[in-house]
C-alpha cells in the first residue's frame, strides 16, 4: 500500500522506555503506529514525540487481536499516507476502527503537546 512497515521488537526490547524509543524513531524520521493510545496522555511521552518531530497514529479500539488491528491500519492506510503528506511532524491521529483518521487538535499556539502537558 505504499508504506514499508518496521517491528518495534524487531529495533527495540519489549522493555524499551517509551521516551528512547520514540526518540530513536524521531531520529529515523518514522512513523509511528501504535496501539498504545495512553502515550499522548503521558507528559514525558509527549514531550519526546514532540521533540523528537515524531508523527504518531493511535489505534482507538481496544481488546483487539494483532490480526484485527492489522486490518484496521490497512483500512486506514491511504489516509494516513495522506496525512503523512499534508502534515509536518509533530502530529497525532487517531485511527478508529473503520479506517478513519482524526488529528488531535491543538487549542494553543504551542501545539498539541504542550496543550497536553499542562494537563495533569
Amino acid at each position: 500500500m505504499g508504506a514499508k512497515i518496521e517491528i518495534h521488537d524487531d529495533h527495540f526490547a519489549q522493555d524499551t522506555d517509551d521516551i528512547r524509543w520514540l526518540t530513536e524513531v524521531g531520529k529515523r524520521s518514522w512513523i509511528v503506529l501504535s496501539k498504545d493510545e495512553r502515550i499522548r496522555h503521558h507528559p514525558l511521552e509527549l514531550y519526546a514525540l514532540k521533540t523528537a518531530k515524531v508523527g504518531a497514529f493511535f489505534l482507538m479500539s481496544k481488546g483487539l487481536s494483532g490480526d484485527e488491528m492489522a486490518a484496521i491500519f490497512v483500512k486506514a492506510m491511504p489516509n494516513i499516507l495522506n496525512a503523512c503528506g499534508s502534515s509536518k511532524p509533530p502530529f497525532v491521529f487517531l485511527v478508529y476502527r473503520y479506517g478513519k483518521i482524526a488529528k488531535v487538535k491543538t487549542r494553543d499556539k504551542g501545539g498539541w503537546a504542550s496543550f497536553s502537558l499542562q494537563k495533569k
